[in-house]
């Protein structure tokens, strides 16, 4: 068979060698350059690792901290204090401290400050975000706020764990402005201050008025975490909060603060309008209360919801030996649906005759 296309296909062939030889070069000039990039970051690592042994060594204060030390970029300063090149370079905690405070000393705090505030390089200025939450330091919440609202959401949230980081009660005001403001954002940054230290609720409570049912809901669980008792009666009134998620909310908070007070209140909420309020008062009663709350709770085996009967089924499983007498009397009547939530129970309790 004859070609008559040869020269249009010789021409194809040679187009797509050089392609791929290009293709093959700028591989290899991307490979070289990368290692030859990891190679500095490591030196530099360790000259800084050298620096900071014989700073320790010498006693010596942080004002004589040397260049290595105080002309490291955001990058040096988290792969110090996070150890993310552990397998090169291993920094131990006395290493970090002081490198901390050289770097701070330094007045390099004010370069982060600015490098989180340009409009380019977008992972460097995440790096900057995270280097000055690790340095834990109030005066950096300012400029830390203003990227914590920016439109990126990468930005935004990697802001939002460094104001957690810096964790006093001025940083847990700001991410709860933030959560009522930016409400895309609310779990995540609810997330974060769940992990703060627990004596949050000073600035947590002045959120529980709200007039966003939502902003309501995540102040009444992060008081739940809250060490403190103090403001046990203001989740007893969100019980009766117009939301049902908040008032859902509070019953369950009830039984993470313990209070030995709320019975008569939980037991009001078992005739709630919403299933979930239903369902959280049964399991609080049952968590608080024990056996104390079974009467109560045998009283809804009529609900309509099988979420809340649910609920039971786990209440009475968990207190079997205080429910064998209301057992007994079920299992002698005619409902059915009642009979087969108390034989489940038993199932579940592992009391069922054989």
């Amino acid at each position: 068979m004859v070609n008559y296309h040869a020269d249009t296909v010789f021409k194809i062939d040679i187009f797509l060698l050089a392609a791929y030889l290009i293709f093959s070069a700028i591989l290899i000039l991307y490979i070289v350059i990368r290692g030859w990039r990891s190679r500095k970051r490591i030196q530099r690592l360790l000259s800084i690792k050298r620096d900071l042994f014989k700073l320790i060594l010498s006693s010596e204060t942080s004002n004589v901290c040397v260049p290595s030390i105080t002309n490291a970029t955001a990058t040096d300063f988290v792969d110090v204090l996070t150890n993310r090149q552990r397998y090169s370079v291993f920094f131990n905690e006395s290493e970090q401290q002081s490198f901390k405070e050289c770097f701070v000393t330094a007045g390099k705090v004010k370069t982060l400050e600015s490098l989180i505030k340009t409009k380019s390089k977008k992972w460097k200025r995440i790096e900057a975000i995270i280097a000055l939450g690790y340095i834990q330091d109030e005066s950096t919440l300012a400029a830390l706020q203003d990227s914590l609202f920016s439109r990126d959401e990468d930005i935004s949230y990697f802001s939002a764990l460094a104001i957690g980081q810096v964790s006093t009660m001025k940083s847990v005001n700001i991410l709860m402005s933030f959560l009522k403001a930016v409400p895309s954002m609310r779990r995540k940054t609810a997330s974060i201050l769940e992990n703060l230290s627990p004596n949050i609720s000073d600035e947590v409570i002045k959120f529980a008025d709200d007039e966003d049912p939502e902003v309501r809901l995540w102040a009444v669980k992060l008081l739940a975490k809250s060490v403190s008792k103090q403001y046990v009666k203001k989740v007893e009134g969100l019980t009766d909060d117009p939301s049902p998620d908040v008032r859902a909310a509070a019953c369950e908070s009830l039984a993470k603060l313990q209070d030995k007070d709320c019975k008569k209140l939980l037991e009001k909420h078992l005739k709630d309008d919403s299933w979930l309020v239903r369902m959280h008062s049964v399991q609080s009663l049952s968590a608080i209360f024990g056996k104390e709350a079974i009467p109560e709770i045998f009283k809804q085996l009529n609900d309509g919801s099988l979420m809340v009967l649910d609920s039971i089924r786990q209440a009475i499983a968990d207190n079997i030996e205080a429910a064998q007498p209301y057992i007994s009397k079920i299992l002698e009547g005619n409902d059915e649906l009642a009979k087969k939530i108390c034989l489940e129970a038993l199932d579940l309790s592992g009391k069922r005759e054989k």
